[in-house]
């Protein structure tokens, strides 16, 4: 007896090679195409987007070893306060994403006085930057300030104490860039 090469997509209803079932030497119910099409869809929605936007939060915290108190409320919160903005341009965003003001890799949390939703193309070219000098290079010096009133008033402090945390990240960041560039040692 001899085993089907064929088989139909209960999704579908195509006939398509067994090969196009098969992943991970495990049998799919639907054809590659209909579970691509259907993991798009789950992925897409809101909520697994709040989950996945979360999830990779907590896994880049890990692997820096940062504070990680961010919640799937703390996001669902502040995505309804964004409205669909992105916290940088003021557009509205088909794409949102988290975005950690102070990077992982500058000290930054992973909590909500460390967090805006931003365009994703935004995040990208934000990458690692320091917020002042990204802030000023991309938006200038009102938005700076009023993404300094924001992280303020989120964590309950004064403008100026969080200048004066975002000035020394700058400061921080010159340094390290200079002893890259020179091989020598700042001030």
């Amino acid at each position: 007896m001899t085993t089907p090469t064929i088989k139909q997509c209960p999704r579908c209803h195509e006939e398509k090679p067994l090969d196009q079932f098969m992943y991970a030497e495990k049998v799919r119910s639907y054809c590659r195409d209909c579970e691509r099409q259907l993991d798009r869809w789950r992925k897409g929605r809101p909520e697994n987007r709040l989950r996945t936007a979360l999830k990779d939060a907590r896994r880049t915290a890990a692997k820096y070893d940062a504070p990680d108190t961010l919640t799937l409320d703390d996001l669902r919160y502040l995505f309804t306060l964004s409205g669909g903005r992105c916290a940088y341009t003021g557009k509205f965003t088909d794409k949102p994403s988290v975005e950690h003001i102070i990077p992982f890799s500058q000290g930054g949390t992973n909590s909500v006085d460390n967090i805006v939703i931003v365009d994703t193309t935004v995040n990208k070219v934000k990458n690692d930057e320091v917020p002042a000098e990204f802030l000023d290079r991309f938006a200038g010096f009102y938005m700076t300030r009023d993404i300094i009133e924001l992280v303020a008033a989120r964590r309950g402090v004064d403008f100026a104490s969080v200048y004066e945390e975002f000035d020394e990240a700058q400061r921080e960041h010159n340094n390290a860039l200079y002893r890259k560039l020179t091989g020598g040692d700042a001030d």
